[in-house]
């Protein structure tokens, strides 16, 4: 073999070898490489060549197909990067309750979810919930959330659990007319007046809260079911034209009895629990 034909050889070789690592690393992307695609088509085909085959998340195999992922981190398994869900774009469910994530950005374009269950995660921002209008239910119980207003535009919520939080803004609630169920046990909020306007609202959960003005609820006249369990309310007139009451707990509120008695004529329907 002469001089020219081994170095001809030698360099098809070579560009064969790089061709083929270069073909590996287009099929076999990872997701952080996916993550700074800045183009969005090219970043979803990045997902979707991943997504072709089996993703391990949480123990489970999940394929562009999937619709729902339960994950509440089991004592073996630590989940802190979402990243693996970003492409999945026909999730309509994910519960994510107690996992080590503090990143919702993978989040931001699953635009299908209509349930997030994010209980006892590090979460703090929200901001890449803030399209997902699909949402109805939402889980934020037991984070160091302190901030909502990325919810304010989420008007197809019918369900939101912030108990044990920080928060003690309600106002971003102010426009979520279609809510019916909102839990704030063991939140530092005093002011309910966002809530006023919130006339979809069947339960309302205030226990062990500082909340001593009722009267924001005074017009709420479809909840069937308020608790205020430890709260520090004095003055419980405000609720008795809450006709449609069937179930009110005072326990371990300084209300004065004789007012609850009072209240107890008013609302015969209801069963008020004062103790």
């Amino acid at each position: 073999m002469t001089q020219r034909s081994v170095l001809s050889w030698m360099t098809v070789g070579l560009v064969g070898l790089v061709g083929c690592q270069q073909a590996q690393a287009q099929s076999e992307p990872d997701w952080e490489t996916c993550k700074v695609v800045a183009d969005p088509t090219e970043r979803l085909a990045c997902y979707d060549r991943l997504a072709s085959g089996a993703i391990e998340f949480c123990g489970q195999s999940l394929d562009l197909k999937t619709t729902e992922v339960r994950c509440n981190s089991p004592k073996d398994i630590i989940v802190t990067d979402l990243s693996p869900l970003a492409g999945l774009t026909e999730l309509n469910s994910v519960q994510l309750a107690r996992a080590q994530v503090t990143d919702l950005s993978p989040l931001a374009g699953l635009t299908g979810l209509t349930y997030l269950n994010l209980a006892a995660t590090k979460v703090t921002d929200l901001s890449p919930l803030s399209g997902l209008t699909g949402l109805t239910y939402l889980a934020l119980n037991k984070t160091p959330v302190t901030d909502i207003s990325p919810l304010s535009g989420l008007t197809g919520l019918t369900q939101l659990d912030l108990q044990g939080t920080p928060v003690t803004d309600l106002s971003p609630l102010s426009g979520l007319t279609e809510l019916t169920t909102l839990t704030l046990n063991s939140t530092p909020v005093t002011d309910l007046s966002p809530l006023s306007g919130l006339t979809g609202l069947t339960g309302l959960w205030l226990n062990r809260t500082p909340v001593t003005d009722l009267s924001p609820l005074s017009g709420l006249t479809g909840l069937t079911l308020l608790s205020l369990v430890g709260a520090q309310v004095t003055d419980v007139s405000p609720l008795s034209g809450l006709t449609g009451l069937t179930s009110l707990t005072l326990g371990g509120t300084p209300a004065d009895p004789a007012d609850v008695d009072a209240l107890r004529q008013a609302l015969p329907n209801c069963t008020i629990s004062h103790f």
